[in-house]
């Protein structure tokens, strides 16, 4: 779909301008006043908030325990810190902030690698490496997004951070050409696709970011045309994966850093080139695409979820009200102005998912289009019953369990695996069907054996509660643990790590289980401060699991 629009790719392809630099003073002084206060309550706030360290040991904290919080709390704070920065200096723009911007920029540069110890491997699925390689940068999600905030930076104040700091700019290219670059033309990481390989929301995510980079810093034509031929095959390879429905088969919380990157890239290539890309924008299925995260709104923050997806997937916003224009979706802009106005942190500074703080251009981007939100009129509205048959989900605002089995068995019919689990999970506690443990082992039996890790989990679980042997649970949780690998988002999963740890580590390695274990706690209590159904018993459970190691003797450590 994309690489078809490349026929029509002028040979000059143009800066990308998504926002007037500081110096052009009369957008930044006309956005409200809100924007405004909030941008420079949080740089103040960043003022008296120091450069957060980040020596080796927290790196190798998680090559010896698997916590990952220690290392990105860190990395995290740093990027927040120069997004707040910058943020205030262009509302303000009187140099109060332009010291610590540099020092915040040079950090960054500063640092040895700006992957995170947990991305940090070449190729999908291998063992991460116990210490970054400076000479062959990695760009995964986060380097990534710390090229595309630097790449702003650098674009917003450029004269300013020289006359404060001469130097800073060309610093601020050498690195990003060393680190996103150079990288993105001369290697292959596995996001950027390879034919029929599944891909995540980490392609669109990536690219939208290499985008930013590659189209706000002074690149050849040469490079961008290249960047631009990559991306188109990167995102065609993430579209192969979705439905023509366009249905998010990671959930609605993945539809953030999936349909809306997916959006991020396409607003980035049509302005470049609107004649070869503006026209995807009527697409039926990026219309779809984008539509999607109505159709599984509940309530308020509520979200149909299934997965490992929370039901409290984020406020929509101006990102969603963007694509909801693009693809000509009353429906999608409605909803993303009502959420946007009962938001009560809309640049999201509290917001558990530490990526999402750390964007300047998404942070931008809803300063811009506020006002556009704050009076736009049209209510939200939603389908009462929608049907997602490429991923089997059927969601029913009046209906009931027994309208969703006939959806799920059409499904069946049509060949889904994941329709097949979840018809599982209503035979097995009786939901719009005759109970049968049976017919729901046999269902889930099936759809594991097509890949299904929910099914897979759902197995071990039956097994581990029907009083089997340890070992026949195990098989299905170290299936699922396998299947999981290749989905970078769902290998992380806390309940395979808790029931690994639980059936298998412990009796091999303490040491091994307690980090299981350990990473299992942190995704529960992720999922505990989202409103995840269940987390506090998930947690409860690890606890437990955990104080029953430390107490055991020393014959199984």
């Amino acid at each position: 779909m994309i690489q078809e629009q490349l026929a029509f790719l002028p040979e000059f392809l143009p800066d990308y301008r998504p926002f007037p630099p500081a110096k052009e003073r009369t957008a930044w002084q006309g956005l409200p006043l809100r924007a405004k206060q909030r941008f420079l309550q949080a740089g103040e706030a960043a003022l008296q908030t120091p450069i957060a360290p980040l020596p080796l040991s927290l790196w190798l904290d998680f090559t010896h325990t698997g916590r990952r919080t220690p290392w990105e709390t860190a990395y995290f704070s740093r990027r927040a810190r120069l997004c707040a920065l910058v943020s205030a200096e262009c509302v303000e723009h009187k140099g109060r902030f332009l010291d610590a911007i540099a020092d915040t920029v040079w950090a960054l540069c500063e640092e040895s690698a700006w992957q995170l110890p947990a991305h940090n491997s070449y190729i999908r699925d291998t063992p991460q490496l116990p210490l970054p390689d400076t000479t062959r940068p990695i760009v995964d999600l986060f380097a990534a997004e710390t090229g595309a905030l630097l790449a702003l930076t650098r674009y917003l104040l450029p004269d300013e951070l020289d006359t404060a700091a001469p130097g800073t700019t060309v610093r601020m290219e050498q690195e990003l050409d060393a680190r996103i670059l150079t990288p993105y033309f001369t290697s292959h990481f596995w996001w950027m696709g390879n034919g029929a390989e599944p891909m995540c929301n980490w392609t669109s995510w990536c690219t939208q970011n290499v985008l930013l980079t590659v189209f706000l810093l002074p690149t050849t034509q040469q490079q961008r045309q290249v960047a631009v031929k990559q991306a188109a095959y990167s995102l065609d390879c993430f579209l192969k994966d979705y439905g023509a429905d366009g249905c998010c088969n990671e959930g609605a919380q993945y539809y953030r850093h999936a349909g809306l990157t997916l959006w991020g890239c396409l607003e980035i290539l049509s302005n470049v080139a609107p004649q070869a890309f503006s026209p995807l924008f009527h697409e039926p299925k990026i219309k779809n695409i984008a539509e999607y995260i109505c159709n599984v709104h509940v309530e308020g923050p509520y979200y149909l979820n299934f997965g490992d997806c929370s039901p409290l997937a984020g406020r929509c916003g101006a990102r969603e009200y963007r694509f909801g224009q693009a693809v000509g979706s009353d429906a999608l802009q409605a909803l993303a102005a009502a959420d946007f106005r009962a938001d009560a942190d809309p640049d999201h500074l509290q917001n558990p998912d530490g990526s999402t703080h750390i964007n300047l251009w998404y942070r931008l981007t809803t300063a811009f289009a506020e006002e556009e939100m704050m009076t736009y009129s049209a209510a939200p509205r939603h389908h009462l019953t929608v049907w997602y048959p490429s991923v089997g989900v059927y969601a029913a605002r009046q209906g009931s369990w027994a309208e969703a089995v006939q959806h799920y068995e059409k499904a069946v019919e049509a060949g889904s695996a994941e329709a097949l689990a979840l018809l599982g999970d209503c035979l097995y506690q009786g939901r719009g069907a005759r109970r049968s443990k049976v017919q729901a082992r046999r269902m889930w039996k099936k759809a594991a054996k097509a890949g299904e890790v929910q099914a897979m989990i759902a197995l071990g679980d039956d097994a581990a509660a029907s009083g089997q042997e340890a070992a026949a649970a195990l098989q299905y949780y170290r299936r699922a643990q396998s299947a999981a690998r290749g989905m970078p988002d769902v290998s992380y999963t806390p309940q395979i790590r808790l029931r690994i740890a639980q059936c298998e580590t412990r009796y091999v390695s303490r040491k091994k289980a307690l980090m299981e274990l350990a990473e299992a706690e942190q995704g529960f209590c992720i999922q505990l401060e989202e409103g995840a159904p269940d987390a506090e018993i998930w947690l409860d459970e690890t606890r437990k699991t955990v104080a029953e190691l430390m107490n055991e003797g020393p014959e199984n450590r």
